[in-house]
């Protein structure tokens, strides 16, 4: 394809085509073709950008999760941002508040979590080892963690102040408690079924007003090929002097680095610390430090003098150390020793800090032959990862230049042409649930022109490209196949409509009769069913949507029943009576149903306290949404 373009522009031809390419160099300079496209806002919180790009980083997290067509609406996208945007306001309210967590809160939420300890000790190596696997620096992480726990304070404030009074909790209880004297009377559906008569054009007009009910929409089969750092990677065959190389060439990777238990002890300056209070800490840490090191039981200095109440009672103790978990100098210091070593009097921003090493573990290099299969797995990694990129560019050209097959790019490369099922625009499984393959093969240049698509990035270093073997036009099923359903449908409908429009009738003549029983004697399809007096909560005893409606009729006044109407959905319809309302005691209420009530009513409030504080920072806040950039 590529000679044949060259053959092609010559002449008068050829220069056309010059002149089209060297205007926009000369208006706009080569630097604008090979930058990446400019930043494109969708919204701003109080000078805070939201990009396109943020917004698709986090419509991403749902896709495998929601139908993939979803992801595409305006609704969707807007509900994604509103929850970036109520995210920035909290952060913004979170700095202008004023909170904060001291390295020794953040140390205490680290080591406590479970996933960075073993036999129930937080250890260092596999913090760091959890740490590294995940892409994540010590600091970019124990920042978000900071950062959370931050927004966790706010939240939970909020969240956490819900105030109910002994009235509402005393109301709320009662009306949990209340019991309703109901009768119902029913008609059923089933019963009118049986009676309904349809015609043959009655079966006709409804499957024309019903299309779409029986259309099977346009499908295709597609063929396609993969190109992965992961598949290349597998192909690769490392030799000992590539393994030994790498083992060289990255030790500290192998090499367990040295574990070291800390205690330490603080005595306390605060910020506005006056030169002599300064003198007097530093005197009492310096005797501190000299009584360690003269053999004096550390832990009982902790608990005696220690100004830190998180770790004092447990002699000092820090647990296993961390980088970054302490303030810079104090860490520095404590690696300088070995076990049983103490620290001079060092100065942080808290006050002085005598540590001691009371544990240590020395770091400890692996052997060859224990990481021989990470080594392997690391060097068929880096060559796949290596050979990947140089196929890539093979790849492109070929699946591009012979658009007319995928067997030459797959012939080339190694790679295995598969076959997909059938699928919908609406995607379907494995691969083609990825709304970006869904969207290729329904392109007009793969579906209609019948070219290989372009390459798609479907991962992280992976690419597919694909083309349409099969296509399927929507069809409608045929008015013989789907008859039988067509009448249970259109019966099933009019018998619903015959049973609204009984109920209905019956509802009118009890308000004038004032007797429900009465007024529904005569109807052949309803029952009457007598009062029965029902809980809330007595679901097992009567339909839910009876027993709704029933709880929230009016009360009955003058000795009148207090009537009501319900749709059963397809099972019919339902009037309701209510003839006496008994209300209930906060004390008739079994403990453990009161304490739920009251957790959820104060949960309610609280709930109530954050929606509007966050209504409160939107309308305080410079939102602007840029509609056409979603």
């Amino acid at each position: 394809m590529l000679s044949t373009i060259r053959e092609k522009i010559q002449g008068i031809f050829a220069t056309v085509i010059i002149a089209m390419i060297v205007i926009p160099f000369a208006l706009w300079g080569v630097n604008q073709y090979f930058e990446g496209d400019s930043k494109v806002t969708v919204a701003e919180v109080n000078g805070t950008e939201i990009s396109h790009d943020d917004l698709q980083r986090q419509l991403d997290r749902y896709r495998g999760r929601v139908n993939p067509k979803m992801l595409e609406t305006p609704f969707f996208k807007q509900q994604i941002l509103h929850q970036m945007i109520q995210r920035i306001l909290l952060q913004q309210a979170v700095q202008n508040g004023g909170y904060g967590v001291s390295r020794e809160q953040l140390g205490a939420l680290i080591r406590a979590m479970p996933e960075f300890q073993v036999d129930g000790t937080f250890n260092s190596a596999r913090y760091e080892d959890l740490l590294r696997r995940s892409g994540q620096t010590y600091q970019g992480f124990e920042d978000s963690m900071r950062h959370q726990k931050m927004l966790d304070q706010l939240i939970s404030g909020l969240k956490g102040s819900g105030f109910v009074t002994k009235q509402d909790e005393d109301r709320v209880l009662a009306l949990a408690q209340q019991r309703r004297r109901i009768a119902v009377v029913t008609v059923s559906v089933d019963q009118l079924e049986n009676g309904i008569k349809v015609s043959e054009k009655d079966l006709e007009d409804y499957y024309q007003a019903h299309q779409d009910q029986y259309r099977v929409p346009e499908q295709v089969r597609i063929a396609y090929i993969e190109l992965s750092a992961k598949s290349v990677a597998a192909t690769i065959k490392p030799t000992e002097a590539d393994l030994k190389a790498t083992y060289e060439s990255e030790k500290s990777r192998f090499m367990t680095p040295p574990e070291r238990r800390v205690s330490h002890i603080l005595i306390p300056l605060s910020d506005s610390a006056s030169p002599a209070d300064v003198q007097k800490a530093l005197k009492k840490a310096q005797d501190i430090a000299r009584q360690a090191k003269a053999g004096a039981n550390f832990a009982s200095l902790a608990r005696k003098y220690s100004g830190d109440s998180s770790t004092a009672s447990r002699g000092g103790d820090l647990g296993t150390l961390s980088p970054g978990l302490l303030p810079k100098n104090l860490e520095a210091a404590i690696e300088t020793l070995k076990q049983g070593g103490v620290t001079a009097p060092i100065r942080t921003r808290f006050g002085y800090h005598v540590a001691k090493v009371t544990q240590y573990k020395a770091g400890k290099l692996k052997s060859y032959a224990q990481v021989r299969q990470q080594l392997i797995a690391l060097v068929k990694k880096e060559k796949g990862t290596r050979r990947y990129y140089d196929e890539v560019e093979k790849f492109n050209n070929i699946v591009y230049e012979q658009s007319d097959s995928l067997e030459p790019a797959a012939k080339a490369l190694g790679l295995k042409v598969h076959t997909s099922d059938w699928f919908a625009r609406t995607g379907g499984k494995g691969i083609t649930a990825n709304p970006k393959v869904t969207g290729a093969a329904f392109s007009s240049d793969v579906l209609l022109d019948k070219h290989n698509s372009d390459s798609l990035e479907i991962g992280k270093d992976s690419l597919l490209a694909l083309r349409v073997v099969d296509h399927k036009a929507a069809t409608v099923k045929p008015f013989a196949s789907v008859r039988k359903e067509i009448v249970a449908n259109l019966r099933k409908d009019r018998a619903q409509q015959e049973a609204t429009r009984l109920g209905s009738e019956i509802l009118t003549r009890a308000r004038k009769s004032g007797s429900l029983e009465q007024a529904a004697r005569g109807v052949a399809a309803a029952r009457y069913h007598k009062p029965v007096v029902l809980t809330r909560y007595d679901t097992k005893a009567t339909d839910p949507a009876v027993l709704q409606a029933a709880f929230a009729a009016p009360r009955p006044r003058d000795k009148k029943e207090s009537l009501v109407n319900a749709s059963l959905k397809d099972k019919g319809y339902a009037v309701i009576a209510v003839t006496a309302v008994m209300d209930g005691k906060a004390s008739d209420l079994d403990k453990k149903k009161a304490k739920e009530l009251q957790n959820a009513l104060q949960a309610r409030r609280g709930d109530d306290y954050f929606n509007d504080f966050i209504s409160g920072l939107r309308k305080q806040a410079k939102i602007e949404i840029h509609e056409k950039a979603l």
